[in-house]
């Protein structure tokens, strides 16, 4: 009788795939084109400025805005996809190709619950991963969670790929550097935008393989606790590229050469050496430990052919507290039959971190205030202007759902909108329609107290105005007053 070993299966697997992937004439190695000069240089300096001597120095990112278009949209959900400019530096920019400036990002939200009730984890890309799809199917299940997924586009990889590259075989070594440092800096702005501007109570950043790694870095260097997943991953790209399968994907002859123009005749060895130097700055050892370790969980595979069990352990022993957690199975079968437990870590990662105050609730405080002390004076305006004013949120409300939970009453020439929300379920402000126009009428917004669960557009709709249209106000960012002629008499809900 014939005894199967299992583990091994999985080992051979990874290695077979490996041999058809890498070691044909399918696609070219990695790096076919050399070191990358320069760049090379210029990338070493600026990966060392990703330890900062000061606490705290490198934060806050810069913040982006990424322009949103919806894919589509339920009751429940919503994926939308965005574009935004890469928040590098010039330096990194100008070495990035033009093709890399412009990131794109998919965000898959619940839509029935606030933000600050939810958490969101940002997906990085593996090796090869050149679009959404895949993370998304990892991350959709986790919306029954009140749990968001954000899909970053790997710089070279996708609409982002160099027009002469292909496949995800980088050209060179520093294009390999490019990738990760423009990747840190999007997932942490990326962060950033999640929790100044959309006010998420928890979250997390999660990546396979490569993905993995960029996880573990920007989870690291994240002034706050957030939960770090990294899966099927090394700590450094040493490992991958130098004794994984990887080491027969790369154009070892082709560095040979590029190396031999600066420094003379060199062995295979000395090539190897050279290039374990330059990847030793994507070790992930050398990076602080994250603030909270007990919600970084590691997933990795017991028969790995691309990742070496000693590389997944170094790093827990660098991070004390952090978890690991083994699948049987390799690196390809892992990535195919796992997700579940992927999804897993995710959800006991965030759970083992505190819910956050939300920002929001500091800038309704600091609104009731300025609604207050403006109220008499914008009051005067409307009767002079004879217009009618809407003082309205600088953030953004809910506008699927009626008026529920809130009562309007008029005091003078000033409509006042409060809502009551001292209850914890989720309020929304709504639609408020006019029924007739007579006189100037101010329109403000008060909350008698927090009110967790302001999300869309505040929308004021005055049917029937004497223009014979209908004018549909709708909040901006940073914006207090719209302006729109008639007056009012009374109101309803609808």
């Amino acid at each position: 009788m014939v005894t199967v070993n299992i583990g091994m299966l999985h080992y051979v697997l990874d290695h077979v795939y490996g041999a058809f992937v890498h070691r044909t004439k399918i696609s070219p190695p990695f790096f076919s084109r050399g070191w990358g000069g320069t760049k090379l240089d210029l990338l070493e300096r600026l990966i060392k400025q990703l330890f900062p001597e000061v606490e705290g120095q490198n934060w806050p990112p810069t913040l982006v805005q990424p322009i949103w278009t919806t894919v589509w949209e339920t009751k429940t959900a919503c994926l939308r996809e965005g574009v935004f400019r890469t928040p590098c530096d010039e330096q990194i920019l100008s070495a990035l190709p033009p093709e890399c400036h412009n990131a794109r990002v998919a965000f898959l939200s619940p839509k029935l619950v606030p933000p600050e009730k939810m958490a969101c984890v940002v997906h990085l890309a593996g090796t090869g991963d050149h679009t959404f799809e895949r993370r998304l199917r990892l991350g959709g299940p986790l919306l029954k969670e009140n749990i968001a997924t954000m899909v970053l586009e790997s710089p070279f990889y996708g609409k982002r790929r160099p027009m002469l590259q292909r496949g995800a075989k980088l050209l060179c070594v520093s294009d390999l550097l490019l990738l990760g440092r423009a990747t840190i800096e999007e997932a942490r702005s990326l962060l950033y935008w999640l929790d100044t501007e959309e006010g998420y109570g928890k979250m997390g950043v999660c990546g396979l393989s490569m993905g993995g790694v960029h996880a573990a870095m920007v989870g690291s260097l994240h002034p706050s606790p957030v939960a770090t997943l990294p899966f099927l991953s090394p700590h450094s790209a040493v490992v991958a590229f130098c004794e994984g399968i990887l080491k027969h994907a790369t154009a070892w002859e082709a560095l040979r050469e590029d190396l031999a123009v600066q420094k003379g005749a060199m062995t295979l060895e000395e090539v190897r050496e050279r290039l374990r130097h330059v990847l030793s700055l994507t070790d992930v050892t050398r990076f602080p430990i994250p603030k909270n370790p007990n919600a970084c969980i590691f997933v990795a595979a017991t028969d790995d052919g691309y990742i070496p069990k000693h590389s997944v352990l170094e790093l827990q022993r660098a991070w004390p507290g952090s978890e690991v957690r083994w699948v049987t199975g390799g690196h390809v079968s892992s990535f195919l039959l796992h997700n579940g437990e992927f999804r897993k870590a995710i959800v006991d990662g965030l759970n083992r971190l505190q819910w956050k105050e939300s920002s929001l609730m500091s800038r309704m405080d600091s609104l009731d205030l300025q609604i207050r002390r403006q109220t008499l004076e914008l009051g005067i305006i409307a009767r002079l202007c004879r217009k009618l004013l809407y003082v309205v949120p600088a953030f953004e409300v809910d506008s699927s759902m009626p008026l529920e939970h809130g009562f309007q009453y008029l005091e003078g020439d000033v409509l006042f909108i409060t809502l009551n929300s001292s209850a914890s379920c989720h309020y929304t402000l709504g639609e408020v329609r006019i029924k007739s126009w007579i006189k100037p009428v101010l329109i403000c917004t008060r909350f008698s107290c927090a009110a967790p669960g302001l999300l869309g557009p505040v929308r004021l709709l005055l049917p029937g105005s004497p223009t014979g249209k209908d004018i549909l106000a709708t909040a901006k960012e940073d914006c207090h007053m719209l302006v729109a002629s008639s007056s009012l008499l009374g109101l309803s809900r609808r």
